[in-house]
C-alpha cells in the first residue's frame, strides 16, 4: 500500500486552498496532497472541489 506524506508543502497548500475556497480543513488537505503529487481525488462529493484548478476529480460512482 502506497502512504501519501503530509508534508509542510502539502500543509501550506491547504491553508491557501481552505482560504480561497472555503474547504474543511480534511478537505484542503486533501486537495492540496492531490495536487502535490499529481493524483486523481476520487469523491462523491464533486461540488466542494470544482472550482479549484488544476486539481483532477472524479465521481467513482460515475466511472465505466
Amino acid at each position: 500500500m502506497n502512504k501519501i506524506l503530509i508534508t509542510s508543502e502539502v500543509i501550506s497548500g491547504a491553508v491557501t486552498l481552505r482560504k480561497n475556497y472555503r474547504l474543511t480543513v480534511g478537505d484542503s488537505i486533501i486537495a492540496s496532497s492531490a495536487k502535490i503529487y499529481d493524483l486523481v481525488l476520487l469523491t462523491n462529493n464533486v461540488k466542494d472541489f470544482k472550482g479549484i484548478k488544476s486539481l483532477k476529480i472524479e465521481n467513482p460512482l460515475k466511472l465505466k
